[in-house]
């Protein structure tokens, strides 16, 4: 009873994260919204056959294929009679966190720790440094529910691993979701990866030939008739190593001496120790006193480095195909750092034998979680503003003279007025 105020405090972050989102979204598309959304639902509601429905939620946009994203907004079409309200899929973007919120709890409340010791993930998970997917319809749909989708796959996954009777219930639910995280972002194939390594790990020999079965048949799929090359093999192995770290480590920034070397360096130590916790944790399941203690802590252990897997194989994708800068730097890319720093968090707290040890580690972790969740919005509410009144004067611009002046668009040649216009006329907008 007396950690209740403490755990209602958790709830602090939610409510402020969904505030400013009811604040500062705007019903005005920007970047991919008029491609993935906007042309999309417009083709989608225009589709003559079951085929060409099914190749235009399937169809690539850049290395990704969006179904998810094209599905939702044309789901959203259909129920309001026609026009696509941006705002609602920003929400339902959004949304995703709640469900890697409530992931995370589940998996933490198997450790048998009070829930205070959850206190500091959500201020890691609601804060303002991933902005650019919080206020972008396109970006919060496919950035932020591929690690909703991926995250609830491996859970089922590590929960199929049982000799119970509904075991083949979860495992088809964990193919499920692994479908939809594939086809909600490029880096959701790498939940085949960390699936397949749980079920190796485990021995768990006939789920891993299914598994591998269905692995294969869905990134023949994914990859057929690729139209780009996905990876030219130009970086060399000093630009991915800096890359993919700088990725896990980017939530400290890069505006300390040496630039993306501090994040670099944070993202390997975060790296090194999870790992090695983990295992430290996988081996003490070993030893518990009971076959139903045994099975608690591995399903929580193994899940952890399911989730932790799949984080990296995204690291790997971003390091490859984006600037070491970029991937430390880009703020939609930072919603895979604040996971892994979660992650990291979940899994030291766990492996203190001592209270005393586990309060101080607690203490100093919600202290910085806070002051970090607070520097996210004091930093990036300026920009989010800025944002927002730039959307306001395209949308202004357009209805005025047809023409957008964004100078972000006019710098990069980006001139959506038709796909808008069309949307317009079709009554998808």
């Amino acid at each position: 009873m007396r950690y209740y105020p403490f755990v209602l405090a958790g709830f602090i972050p939610i409510l402020l994260y969904f505030t400013w989102v009811s604040l500062f979204s705007v019903n005005v598309p920007q970047l991919d919204d008029f491609d993935a959304i906007l042309t999309s639902v417009k083709k989608l509601h225009e589709a003559g056959s079951l085929s060409e429905t099914t190749n235009i939620l399937l169809g690539f946009h850049n290395e990704h294929r969006i179904a998810y994203t094209r599905g939702i907004a044309w789901l959203v079409s259909i129920l309001s009679g026609g026009p696509v309200d941006l705002r609602i899929l920003i929400i339902l973007g959004n949304l995703a966190l709640l469900g890697i919120g409530w992931l995370l709890y589940k998996s933490f409340r198997r450790t048998g720790l009070y829930g205070i010791y959850f206190l500091p993930i959500p201020f890691l998970l609601f804060q303002m440094q991933f902005f650019e997917n919080t206020f972008f319809a396109m970006a919060a749909l496919q950035n932020l529910s591929v690690w909703c989708w991926a995250g609830w796959a491996l859970w089922l996954l590590v929960l199929s691993d049982t000799s119970g009777r509904r075991q083949w219930w979860y495992f088809n639910g964990a193919l499920g979701l692994a479908l939809l995280t594939t086809f909600t972002s490029g880096n959701g194939i790498g939940v085949w990866l960390a699936g397949a390594a749980i079920f190796l790990l485990r021995g768990s020999w006939s789920k891993l030939a299914a598994w591998l079965s269905a692995s294969y048949l869905t990134a023949h799929l994914y990859f057929r008739h690729s139209p780009i090359i996905l990876f030219d093999g130009s970086a060399n192995l000093s630009e991915i190593f800096q890359s993919g770290f700088g990725y896990i480590g980017a939530f400290i920034g890069t505006g300390f001496p040496g630039g993306i070397l501090v994040p670099t360096l944070a993202g390997f130590l975060i790296t090194a120790i999870t790992f090695t916790e983990l295992w430290t944790v996988t081996r003490r399941s070993k030893g518990a006193n009971s076959p139903l203690d045994r099975f608690e802590m591995q399903q929580y252990a193994y899940f952890w480095l399911a989730f932790f897997l799949f984080l990296l194989s995204t690291a790997l994708a971003v390091a490859v195909s984006r600037s070491s800068f970029a991937a430390a730097s880009v703020p939609r890319y930072k919603i895979g750092s604040a996971i892994a720093l979660i992650l990291f968090y979940q899994v030291t707290i766990n492996t203190f034998r001592g209270r005393l040890f586990r309060h101080v580690f607690t203490g100093l972790f919600l202290l910085g979680s806070i002051l970090f969740c607070g520097l996210t919005y004091q930093r990036n509410t300026p920009k989010i503003i800025d944002n927002r009144a730039l959307l306001l004067l395209d949308a202004r611009d357009f209805k005025n003279d047809g023409r957008l002046h964004n100078p972000l668009y006019e710098a990069d040649a980006f001139h959506p007025e038709t796909a808008w216009q069309e949307a317009i006329d079709a009554g998808v907008f």
